[in-house]
C-alpha cells in the first residue's frame, strides 16, 4: 500500500527524504498547476508551480509536521499566484499603460521623469496589491489583462455599474497613496480620514497579535463545506500590516429542474450567493477593521441581481455603504465582537471553552425589506450572548455546544464539530449546518451524495 500525501510530506519535513518528497510532487504537480490557472493563464500556471515547489522545500511548518497535505500545497501555490499577479515580468507593456489609462491621477502629475514614472510604477503595483477584494480584482482585470467593463463583469459576476463604482473607487484609494507618498498633488482638498471605503488607518500591531492573527488565518483557509443547500468555502489571506481576513462564500442553486440535482452550486444556471470578508485585526478580542458583504442572483447564467456592503468601525460608529454610496450609520452600543451570521463559527469556535462562561456577541445583520425605516440604515446589531454549553456526542471530545441567545430566551443551540486533533469538521444548529472538508473534490462529491 503506498504512503499518503500527508505521510510522504511529513516524511520529508521530519526525516528530511527526498524520495517521499519527489513522491509527493508527482502525485500533486498537475493538480497544483489546475489550481494556479484560476489565478492566469496556462503558461504563468506552470512558472507559478516551479516557484512554489522550491518555497514547499524550504517551508518550515509548525512544530516540524503539516496536518493537511494538499491545503498546505494549495496555499504555498496562492501565495505564490499572488505574488506574480503583482509583479509578473509579462505585465511591463500593459503596465506602462496603466498610468495612461489612470486618467485621474495622469492629469495631475509630471510623468517626463524617468525615475518618476518607474517609482509611480512600482507604487502602483504594490498599492494595488494591498487593496480590498473588491477593488483589486477590477483593477487587475482592466489594466493588467485588458478586458473591458463587460468582459469584468461577466469574469466577476458583477453588473457593469457596480464594476464601474468600483474601479472609480479603487483609483481614488490609489490617488489618495499617490499624494501621501508624495507623488501625486491633488488639485483639491480630499477627505483623508480614511473612513468607510477608503479604509482607516490603524495603528502598528505587536508582534505578538500578527502572530495570533496568522494562526487563526493558517485555521480557516482552504476549508469547504458542505450542505443540502449548497456548497461553501472558508479562505484567508494574511496582510503585510499583519492583520488577516477571512471569507466565506457559499453558493446554492435555485428552481425546480431535475438538473439542479446534479449541478454544483457554484456552476448551476440559476443560483443565489453570499459571500463576506471580515479583516480581523485582532484574533484574541475578534476586533476588525473592514467587513465586505455581497450576495446576488444569478439567472440564465447571468447576474440578475447583486448587492456589495462596505462596513467599517469609526469611532463609536460602524459606517455603511452599499455599491459604492454611503448609507448611514449604526451606534456601537453594547460589548463584545461584531459578527455576521455566516462568520458567527469562527467566533465561537475560537472562543476559550469553559463552561457556563458568558459572553456578548453583537449580532449584525440586513433588516427585511419591510422593516427598513425611509432613509435608515438597512443594517441592525443586535446584542446576544454565547456560552460554551460543553462537549456531547459521541466520542465526547468531538462535539462541543454552544448557546446563542438573548437573556431571557436560548434562540438558538450551535453544535461545533472537531477532530480529535482540533481540526473543524462541522457546524450545525437545529435541523441546518454544514460538514467541513478540506479539499474541493471531497467537498463535490460530498454535495453529490446529498443529491441522492
Amino acid at each position: 500500500m503506498s504512503d499518503s500525501d500527508l505521510a510522504l510530506l511529513n516524511r520529508f519535513y521530519r526525516d528530511g527524504d527526498t524520495a517521499a518528497i519527489e513522491e509527493f510532487i508527482s502525485r500533486n504537480r498537475e493538480a497544483a498547476w489546475r489550481y494556479a490557472q484560476v489565478f492566469t493563464d496556462a503558461d504563468l500556471a506552470e512558472d507559478i508551480v516551479q516557484i512554489a515547489i522550491v518555497r514547499l522545500l524550504n517551508a518550515k511548518p509548525a512544530n516540524g509536521k503539516v496536518s493537511n497535505a494538499i491545503a498546505w500545497l494549495r496555499a504555498i501555490v496562492y501565495s505564490v499566484a499572488i505574488d506574480q499577479v503583482r509583479s509578473e515580468s509579462k505585465r511591463a507593456d500593459r503596465e506602462s499603460g496603466v498610468v495612461n489609462d489612470l486618467n485621474s491621477i495622469q492629469k495631475d502629475m509630471d510623468l517626463e521623469s524617468t525615475t518618476m514614472r518607474t517609482q509611480l510604477l512600482e507604487v502602483i503595483r504594490e498599492e494595488i496589491g494591498k487593496l480590498a477584494p473588491q477593488f483589486r480584482e477590477p483593477l487587475i482585470q482592466r489594466y493588467f489583462k485588458g478586458l473591458s467593463y463587460l468582459e469584468i463583469a461577466n469574469t466577476l459576476q458583477l453588473k457593469t455599474n457596480t464594476v464601474s463604482t468600483r474601479l472609480a473607487r479603487g483609483l481614488h484609494q490609489l490617488t489618495l497613496v499617490l499624494s501621501q507618498k508624495g507623488l501625486l498633488e491633488l488639485s483639491a482638498p480630499t477627505n483623508t480620514s480614511r473612513q468607510s471605503g477608503e479604509g482607516i488607518v490603524m495603528p502598528k500591531l505587536s508582534q505578538k497579535t500578527i502572530e495570533l492573527n496568522r494562526r487563526l488565518a493558517e485555521r480557516w483557509h482552504e476549508l469547504w463545506a458542505v450542505s443540502n443547500q449548497g456548497l461553501g468555502r472558508f479562505t484567508s489571506v494574511c496582510h503585510e500590516d499583519g492583520s488577516a481576513s477571512i471569507t466565506w462564500r457559499e453558493d446554492c442553486p435555485v428552481g425546480k429542474s431535475p438538473r439542479f440535482h446534479t449541478e454544483f452550486p457554484d456552476q448551476a444556471n440559476e443560483r443565489r450567493w453570499v459571500e463576506n470578508t471580515i479583516c480581523f485585526t485582532d484574533a484574541t478580542t475578534m476586533d476588525w477593521s473592514r467587513l465586505t458583504t455581497q450576495h446576488g442572483r444569478v439567472v440564465d447564467g447571468t447576474v440578475e441581481s447583486c448587492e456589495d456592503y462596505e462596513l467599517v468601525p469609526s469611532g463609536n460608529k460602524l459606517t455603511i455603504s452599499r455599491n459604492g454610496e454611503h448609507r448611514g450609520s449604526l451606534q456601537l452600543e453594547a460589548d463584545g465582537p461584531i459578527i455576521t451570521n455566516s462568520l458567527l463559527p469562527v467566533v465561537i469556535r475560537e472562543h476559550r471553552r469553559v463552561s457556563n462562561d458568558q459572553w456578548p456577541i453583537r449580532m449584525l445583520g440586513l433588516l427585511p425589506q419591510e422593516s427598513r425605516e425611509s432613509g435608515g440604515s438597512d443594517w441592525a446589531l443586535i446584542p446576544v450572548f454565547g456560552r460554551y454549553a460543553g462537549q456531547i456526542g459521541k466520542p465526547m471530545s468531538r462535539g462541543h455546544l454552544y448557546e446563542i441567545g438573548s437573556e431571557t430566551n436560548v434562540h438558538m443551540e450551535i453544535t461545533i464539530l472537531t477532530s480529535s486533533g482540533g481540526r473543524l469538521t462541522g457546524c450545525f444548529w437545529e435541523e441546518e449546518g454544514y460538514a467541513v472538508v478540506d479539499d474541493e473534490e471531497s467537498a463535490r462529491a460530498a454535495y453529490l451524495a446529498t443529491q441522492c
